[in-house]
């Protein structure tokens, strides 16, 4: 820790406002991510294989599979070729059997054939899925909107269920919020597979989607729980569970075929995280923000004796002295939310700056893991290899993010992501396979920004609005992410390239806001309003001259220089006036 620094301008002591205990420096002590982080992290990433579960199975349930008008009771699906197309089935006008309405059928009366519509309901491909609501609703043709309004409701749940998580995490704690969003998420689920009415089901889903949030705690947590050197390692495998939950649950959804049978296994297996409301401990730099001293002592202990550590005499005496320092003026009672936020010009600023990085990555994210039906071929091996592209994405990044930095890999990703679905509008129709490989390509390049970016928020924004903050950031990329769905309903009506060419634009977008964004590899993560607003006003404006001293100031430009005092020898004073006195 630097001691002082010498600035032009106004001196400003920070320390007032800074809590006394160094939790970065303490991680660093007993080992920052040791045997006692490994085991909440192991659970944490639980959290967000849930959300993948969430996003897939929301996924197969929107899914039509190849259906045509039935001819007469009991039909069976039987895969049609031209030829026979144009023996039974009518064509759209001026078209040869090519293009086959289906929602038509032929009407044979008295020898007369003409086309009626399908009074009969449908015949579907049961090859993939033996049932989905798309099947059992029978939302195709005139309830084609239908279908597509259950995604929409699903995903404009979730930017709710964000802010509010958020909101009510930074008031009332991690757990309590978390135990309440798991238990909503098992009892809508649980509802949405067992009604047998399609709007109640859409309301399940509704409340289903407004948990998926639950991952943004996860990751605070994560972050918040490892030291500064391992947290981007650590923040990214995080988000190894999204292609771990896309690949597995496609593979079950092949042998599972009926999605109430899925859904409910799906239920179950949401239902351990409810445990977490005993296994896990609350946040250190929550409680140690909410006046709660003598918790986080017992938890920082718990950690150093777990992972083996050996406390120095004098860090042993910070961790007893947390019950006093937290009644001290460092730590008011007083509840942060978005008006303080508001009220930090260049966190506010940054805070924005994110809203907008989110906005871009979860719709790309999510219109490409989520819309996997309108590309060519199997629907579940789609998902598959979309989930399987993480991987490497992830891998890579974990090898480069503290080598490079967070807005390197990021561009990176921008970069691999916008050319590739850029491309995407150039390439002949019905080359069907180049097309899902591209995508795939997209996808790579986008796992790897929207990792690192959900990692970045959290270490930008200071602990008293991190939840809050991260929760702001998350309701506007669900927000855009809730559009993409009628994206590509666009797409499939007018030209089907025209949701990647949105996406592509938006990642260049993207990109160039990102570049005036602060590097924090490696950085502590702010304590304070005051540490977020000195750390994003000195990595921005660069006026910083040099450090010295425990603590630092920021620059004043509006001041000529007055006088120099470093903050040790501004310690000694203070010391030799309390001697005196």
């Amino acid at each position: 820790m630097p001691l002082g620094e010498v600035l032009y301008g106004e001196v400003k002591d920070y320390d007032r406002n800074k809590p006394q205990f160094d939790i970065d420096g303490y991680l660093k002590s007993i080992g920052e991510f040791g045997s006692y982080q490994k085991r909440f992290f192991v659970l944490l990433v639980f959290l967000a294989v849930i959300d993948g579960f969430i996003v897939v199975f929301t996924v197969i349930t929107s899914t039509a599979p190849d259906h045509y008008c039935r001819s007469y009771q009991n039909e069976t699906y039987n895969p049609r070729t031209n030829t026979l197309l144009c023996e039974s089935l009518p064509t759209e006008e001026n078209e040869t059997c090519q293009t086959v309405g289906q929602c038509q059928r032929l009407v044979d009366s008295d020898g007369n054939v003409t086309i009626g519509e399908c009074d009969l309901g449908w015949v579907y491909d049961q090859s993939v899925y033996h049932s989905t609501p798309v099947t059992e609703w029978n939302l195709v043709c005139d309830k084609l909107w239908q279908r597509q309004v259950s995604k929409t409701v699903h995903m404009l749940g979730r930017p709710i269920g964000a802010f509010l998580i958020g909101v009510l995490a930074n008031k009332y704690g991690s757990k309590p919020v978390l135990f309440v969003n798991v238990l909503l998420l098992v009892c809508a689920g649980l509802l949405a597979v067992t009604v047998q009415s399609f709007p109640v089901f859409a309301t399940a889903q509704f409340v289903t989607g407004s948990t998926g949030s639950l991952v943004n705690i996860g990751l605070i947590y994560v972050t918040e729980l490892v030291g500064p050197s391992k947290r981007g390692t650590v923040g990214l495998l995080y988000y190894l569970g999204y292609p771990i939950a896309a690949m597995f649950l496609s593979s079950v959804a092949f042998f599972v075929k009926d999605w109430r049978l899925l859904g409910i296994i799906l239920c179950v297996i949401y239902s351990f995280a409810l445990s977490y409301m005993w296994i896990i401990p609350e946040s250190v730099r929550w409680l140690l923000a909410h006046n709660r001293g003598e918790e986080a002592k017992t938890i920082l202990l718990r950690a150093a004796v777990v992972n083996k550590a050996t406390l120095s005499v004098d860090k042993l005496a910070e961790v007893n002295r947390l019950q006093t320092a937290t009644t001290s003026e460092n730590y008011s009672q007083k509840t942060y939310g978005l008006m303080d936020i508001a009220k930090k010009p260049v966190l506010k600023k940054t805070v924005l700056n994110m809203c907008l990085q989110w906005s871009v990555t979860y719709a790309v994210y999510i219109g490409l893991s989520t819309n996997t039906d309108f590309l060519a071929g199997h629907d579940l091996l789609n998902m598959f290899l979309t989930g399987l592209a993480e991987v490497p994405a992830l891998t890579l990044t974990v090898l480069f993010l503290d080598k490079i930095g967070r807005k390197t890999t990021s561009l990176c990703g921008y970069i691999v992501a916008g050319i590739a679905l850029a491309l995407v509008a150039i390439i002949p129709e019905g080359n069907n396979n180049l097309v899902v490989g591209i995508a795939v390509t997209g996808k790579f390049g986008i796992s790897v920004v929207f990792a690192v970016v959900c990692l970045y928020t959290t270490e930008l924004i200071p602990t008293p609005v991190r939840q809050v903050g991260v929760g702001l950031c998350s309701a506007f990329g669900r927000i855009s992410a809730a559009l993409t769905p009628m994206l590509f309903a666009l797409g499939e009506i007018y030209w089907w390239p025209l949701p990647y060419v949105l996406f592509s634009s938006a990642l260049c977008c993207g990109a160039m806001f990102l570049c005036t964004l602060p590097e924090t590899t490696g950085k502590d993560l702010p304590q304070t309003m005051e540490d977020g607003e000195e750390f994003l006003s000195r990595e921005g404006s660069g006026c910083i001259c040099s450090w010295f001293g425990s603590s630092y100031q920021r620059c004043e430009l509006n001041t000529p220089p007055t006088h120099v005092i470093l903050a040790n020898q501004s310690d000694t004073i203070r010391h030799e006036d309390a001697t005196a006195v």
